[in-house]
């Protein structure tokens, strides 16, 4: 009779710390929901002949708890260029808009890139 009231208090006490530790998750914590990307309006100036600079890019972050950063540090990010018909040195060589693929971690952006004629 004991070693089976022992056993059922064992096994309530187990299930008591399962439960308690999966109730004690971290959802408090703020992590990124997702990613955006645009031209920074005072950079944007895309010409056929100049060359593109990731610093002319706006990457922010939407975080679970709503905020909203803008990156800092880019060395985090991947930038999928293939889309913007660049020389091997990074000039623009066509008109048009073309689309950008920004990467954090598992999250992905896109943004437009138009480029004008040059002067």
């Amino acid at each position: 009779m004991k070693k089976k009231i022992l056993a059922a208090l064992i096994i309530a006490a187990a299930l008591v710390s399962v439960f308690s530790f999966a109730a004690c998750e971290k959802k408090d914590e703020v992590r990124v929901a997702s990613i955006s990307c645009s031209p920074d309006k005072a950079k944007d100036d895309y010409k056929v002949g100049g060359t593109f600079d990731t610093a002319s890019i706006i990457v922010k972050a939407l975080l679970t708890d709503g905020t909203e950063v803008t990156f800092t540090n880019t060395k985090a990010l991947v930038f999928d260029k293939s889309e913007l018909n660049l020389t091997a040195a990074g000039a623009f060589t066509q008109v048009g808009t073309f689309k950008l693929h920004v990467g954090y971690l598992r999250f992905k952006a896109e943004c437009d890139i138009v480029v004008a004629a040059a002067d």
